[in-house]
């Protein structure tokens, strides 16, 4: 969904400090940004308002990145969201 022309990316992460980051680095790209900190929340808020795409942290408490993006490629409305697993694990 483009705002203002602008690609929205949605990042979900648990990390604050790493939603912190992606955000600034994408807003100064030009992105709107959207941030969450739970699959569940991410969940809700997609229904609401589809991102362009979704920066996804794989390992979360609750409901982890797998899971979710399994949930979201089910769904024919939203399939088609491009899904990036990013993760601080080595």
């Amino acid at each position: 969904m483009q705002t203002n022309g602008r690609h929205t990316v949605l990042v979900i992460d648990d990390n604050s400090v790493n939603l912190q980051q992606l955000s600034a680095i994408l807003r100064q790209e030009n992105y709107t940004v959207i941030t969450c900190k739970t699959s569940e929340e991410a969940l809700q808020l997609i229904q609401h308002q589809p991102p362009d795409i979704i920066l996804l942290d794989v390992m979360m408490p609750g409901m982890d990145g797998f899971s979710l993006c399994r949930i979201l490629k089910q769904d024919e409305l939203f399939s088609h969201i491009p899904i990036i697993f990013i993760t601080s694990l080595s």
